[in-house]
């Protein structure tokens, strides 16, 4: 039988308890933000009013920037609690961001601290001390791992790098491991690529830093320490940024339809004129609307994802269709440097305090439990994150 999992999908969280159904968690924090947001937008509702035929009041006064329906709160980490029916999560607006513990059995939020700019992600909890890994990003893209201890936050990296997915070492007091990847800019200072993740071990006792396994040609991603001292990680080869295999087929195909994407564009540009001042479209097809944000792609641990692809072999019938490639392979790693491949197409894992596994090719969850076959224990869409919390 599964244990309790929570994971993380679109910016929700959802927890799932054995072979039960998946539940969500909804924040009274994000709902307070939601609440005051309408409160502003009905207080300044009479600025929507007036203005001339072709510029609307509510487009003089920029209204749709305080839109509640626009307000975007993304549950951004979570991880196991104090004790079996708690959890801890952090939450992220465009304004603050905050760490919020949450009783799953009274459904009762506590706040533990927000505050304005703060994005913390990739939470990890430790055993036996009051402690909470994380990764806190900045305004610069980077990225560094914080720890936690009630309201203090305190940066135990630094440098021009992406430091994430922090992982306490069982039995190893304040030791952990993280995945890092440098970051190279130009004489302007504008980042213009990042070098492959590898994956170091750092002991907050004394401050001593060293490196598990690093490679030019893979990065390692989210890893974790069994007890015997076995890495386990997502191995993926490693693309430097803004260089990608780029096929002859591929390149003729964008040459020969390049003339018909340009009016594509030119036409969705006038489209939207049209719907601002007349209300109405520059066409008459009618069609299912989309509602949200175009998720034909997006971004994973670095990486665009097609998910529009994966989201049409499901449609086809495929009922587990993975969002990242095969070449995504969770590994284990031992100590002399030897690799074991576990699973293809691994976008997230985790590892549970029996050493179970429990990892997701994106639409779906999966559990390893010594030497069987994978099990499907779930169905989402564009899960991001899987967590054990038992």
């Amino acid at each position: 039988m599964a244990g309790r999992i929570a994971y993380l999908t679109q910016g929700r969280l959802f927890l799932k308890d054995g072979d039960g159904q998946p539940s969500p968690v909804e924040s009274d924090f994000a709902q307070e933000a939601v609440a005051r947001t309408q409160q502003r937008q009905q207080k300044n509702a009479w600025k929507g009013q007036g203005g001339s035929s072709l510029v609307p009041g509510s487009a003089l006064w920029a209204m749709s920037m305080d839109d509640a329906t626009a307000l975007k709160i993304y549950f951004t980490g979570v991880c196991r609690g104090a004790n079996p029916q708690e959890i801890v999560y952090s939450l992220s607006t465009s304004a603050v961001g905050g760490l919020f513990a949450f009783d799953s059995i009274n459904q009762k939020e506590n706040r533990q601290f927000h505050r304005e700019g703060l994005c913390l992600t990739d939470l990890s909890k430790h055993r036996e001390e009051d402690l909470i890994a994380c990764s806190q990003h900045f305004p610069n893209r980077t990225a560094c791992i914080s720890i936690c201890r009630g309201p203090d936050v305190q940066a135990v990296t630094e440098g021009d790098s992406i430091d994430e997915a922090p992982c306490w070492i069982p039995d190893k007091g304040k030791q952990l491991v993280f995945q890092s990847s440098g970051i190279a800019r130009n004489a302007d200072g504008v980042a213009v690529g990042i070098g492959p993740f590898s994956v170091q071990q750092l002991n907050l006792t004394n401050g001593e830093m060293s490196t598990v396994v690093e490679s030019d040609k893979y990065d390692y991603l989210l890893p974790h320490i069994l007890m015997d001292g076995t890495l386990l990680a997502i191995k993926r080869p490693y693309e430097p940024l803004g260089r990608t295999n780029y096929p002859l087929h591929k390149m003729l195909l964008d040459v020969v339809l390049f003339p018909f994407r340009v009016v594509r564009a030119l036409f969705h540009f006038l489209n939207f004129f049209s719907l601002v001042f007349s209300k109405k479209p520059l066409t008459t097809a009618t069609g299912q609307r989309v509602e949200g944000a175009d998720l034909k792609q997006f971004v994973l641990r670095g990486r665009m994802i097609d998910a529009e692809k994966a989201l049409k072999d499901k449609a086809a019938g495929n009922d587990a269709p993975p969002l990242v490639p095969s070449s995504w392979q969770l590994v284990r790693r031992k100590q002399t440097g030897e690799e074991e491949l576990i699973a293809s197409s691994v976008a997230a894992f985790d590892v549970d305090s029996r050493e179970r596994i429990v990892y997701t090719n994106g639409t779906s969850i999966f559990e390893l439990d010594g030497g069987e076959k994978p099990r499907m224990i779930g169905r989402g869409s564009l899960i991001e994150t899987v967590v054990c919390l038992d």
